[in-house]
Parts: structure tokens; C-alpha cells; sequence
């Protein structure tokens, strides 16, 4: 199933859509546009909080703190919108600030995020 409509509600201040057929509320698509249409981050409601996997609206956990050189000047020739990649991270960056604690990112390309949530 195709959804194009944001639901009207936010999650922790971000668009979603929520109430995807058969998978209730314990799980949001977030509209992370900047590297290919569509994109979406999944976040999935557990125990602990959420977890946001972010697709690759980052490549590496320490963009959270300050991308380095090499990887911002990756995100400006890889993505259709650049501009838009940056604001994303930024959205990403103040749900992290923000979600005290009830929110994890990870990310595709992220393998010391990887790591840190595998316990490897």
C-alpha cells in the first residue's frame, strides 16, 4: 500500500503518518525528504521508547554532533536537495536534544551505531 497523506498529527514535533493498515500505533512513517523521494524514517514504539531508524538522513552517529568535512561535502553532491538534508539532520539532531531519553536514532550507513545498539 502506497501512502502519500501526512496524518495531521506530529511525532515528537516531526510530521507522520500514523495509522498504517494492520500495524497500529506502535509504529510511524517520518518524512525524511532529502536523498531520494519518499524517503521515510520507521520509528518503532518498544519498551524502552522509540527507535527511529533514519534511513540515510545521516551516515554516521557523530553527525549528530557536527558532520565532519568529508561527509557534508558528500550530503551536497548525493543528495537531490541538499539544503533539505541539512534542515533533516537538524529535525534529527533536536529530536535527539529533545526527546530526553525516549527517542533512538540509528541510521543505514551508521556501523558504530550499529554497534552501540547490537552490544557489540
Amino acid at each position: 500500500m502506497k501512502y502519500q497523506e501526512l496524518s495531521g498529527e506530529d511525532w515528537f514535533g516531526m510530521e507522520c503518518i500514523r495509522g498504517l493498515e494492520g500495524l497500529g500505533d506502535s509504529l510511524v512513517l517520518v518524512p525524511l525528504p532529502g536523498h531520494t523521494p519518499g524517503q521515510c524514517g520507521v520509528a518503532v514504539q518498544t519498551d524502552d521508547g522509540w527507535l527511529l531508524h533514519c534511513g540515510d538522513a545521516f551516515y554516521a552517529s557523530r553527525e549528530l554532533e557536527k558532520a565532519p568535512a568529508a561527509v557534508r561535502f558528500f550530503t551536497h553532491v548525493a543528495h537531490q536537495d541538499p539544503r533539505s538534508a541539512r534542515l533533516q539532520l537538524d529535525r534529527i539532531r533536536r529530536l535527539v536534544a529533545e526527546g530526553e531519553g525516549s527517542v533512538t536514532v540509528m541510521a543505514s550507513h551508521d556501523r558504530q551505531g550499529f554497534d552501540r545498539l547490537s552490544g557489540d
